[in-house]
This record gives structure tokens, sequence and C-alpha cells, in this order.
């Protein structure tokens, strides 16, 4: 939480009070807070974000592409690899 909930003055450091008001800040909602950025870490939308503020964006994708494969059975990508044949089949009748 970087902000008072009261006076809205901002958080500089690990305070437990504020500067301004003297309220105090809440632990439970700076943990809620790292745990909901964590979490959003995990889904498409963050593992996005993640690859687009790097610094080298094709390496980052050949990097989540390798952790996607090795997550995989050989089943697992067997299947994935006859059903990109199959749309690129499909994709090449159609011209």
């Amino acid at each position: 939480m970087n902000k008072c909930p009261s006076c809205g003055c901002v958080r500089t450091d690990d305070t437990v009070k504020c500067t301004q008001c003297g309220r105090l800040f809440s632990k439970v909602i700076d943990i809620i807070s790292a745990e909901a950025a964590e979490e959003e870490l995990l889904t498409f939308r963050g593992q996005c974000k993640r690859i687009l503020q790097s610094g080298n964006i094709k390496a980052e994708l050949l990097a989540e592409y390798k952790h996607f494969k090795d997550g995989l059975s050989r089943k697992g990508v067997f299947t994935l690899y006859v059903i990109i044949a199959f749309v690129f089949l499909l994709t090449l009748s159609v011209l």
C-alpha cells in the first residue's frame, strides 16, 4: 500500500504509521496486495506483461516456450504438433 487510506499521504518506506495523520497501515492489506501481484504473474496476462517488459522479447518468448514444452508429456507434445499440422494443412488447402 503506497498511500494512506485516510489522508492519501504517500508512504515512502516500511513505516507502520502515517506521517501526517498517524493512522496505522495494515500489514494484511500489504500481504494481500503482494499475493495478488504474485498471482497475476502466473496468469496469461501477467506472463505477457513480463515478456513485453523484458529487454529481449525474442529470448523471453523462447524461454517461455521451452518452459511450456518441458511441462508437457510426450503424448501432449505429439498432440500439439498434430493440431498445428492439421491447421497448417487446412490453411494450405484453402489457399
